[in-house]
């Protein structure tokens, strides 16, 4: 998994830890998938939508828009990537 700003990871252990002193949680909401075949073996699949939560004082915050790439082979993610502009709406709050 790589998200904006963040090492890579590969356990969802490592992606709690990283996301703790951030936000006491996200929701996404979908809007559109996109899915296609790879040269190789993985299928590509595009999550477009957007975040919704509440950072660590307690505020809310909702509309942020995100995109998830995922790499799936035989069933399972193989790769996660991550764009959001949580940074950028954090920075103006």
């Amino acid at each position: 998994m790589q998200f904006p700003g963040a090492p890579e990871m590969t356990t969802l252990e490592e992606l709690i830890a990283w996301s703790r002193p951030r936000y006491t949680f996200v929701s996404k909401t979908y809007e559109r998938f996109d899915a296609m075949q790879s040269e190789g073996a993985a299928a590509i699949v595009y999550c477009f939508g957007t975040l919704s939560g509440e950072w660590l004082d307690g505020s809310e915050f909702s509309g942020i828009r995100f995109i998830d790439r995922f790499e799936l082979e035989d069933g399972k993610i193989t790769r996660q990537d991550v764009w959001n502009d949580m940074a950028e709406v954090k920075a103006q709050a």
